[in-house]
């Protein structure tokens, strides 16, 4: 069985999180940790 994680509301908590541009962040979670980055960039 593959992992397969649906995030809950991702696109309000980014939102929330007041990224800038020359900001450096850093995803400390675990099993599929790219998630974040992946939608950010999208």
């Amino acid at each position: 069985m593959a992992f397969e994680h649906k995030s809950v509301l991702l696109y309000e908590t980014v939102d929330s999180l007041n990224i800038r541009p020359d900001g450096i962040y850093v995803d400390g979670t675990l099993a599929g940790a790219d998630m974040l980055m992946r939608s950010a960039n999208a």
